[in-house]
């Protein structure tokens, strides 16, 4: 499973655990009480703005001396 940080208008809503850009946009919206990004975006009647970006972490290699 991938990490990705979801915003809108650059307000950062958290890190979600998803398998694509699209399930994290929709755990968001669940999130924010809606059934998934398409409700929210019907719901409040205009188009979504949100933006899920994967995070990719750096692995940290550690040598022994």
């Amino acid at each position: 499973m991938k990490q990705f940080e979801v915003s809108a208008n650059g307000h950062v809503f958290g890190i979600f655990a998803a398998s694509s850009e699209q399930a994290a946009r929709d755990l968001c919206a669940r999130e924010a009480g809606y059934e998934d990004e398409a409700d929210m975006a019907d719901r409040l009647k205009q188009a979504s703005e949100l933006v899920a970006v994967e995070v990719v972490s750096e692995s940290l290699h550690v040598s022994k001396v």
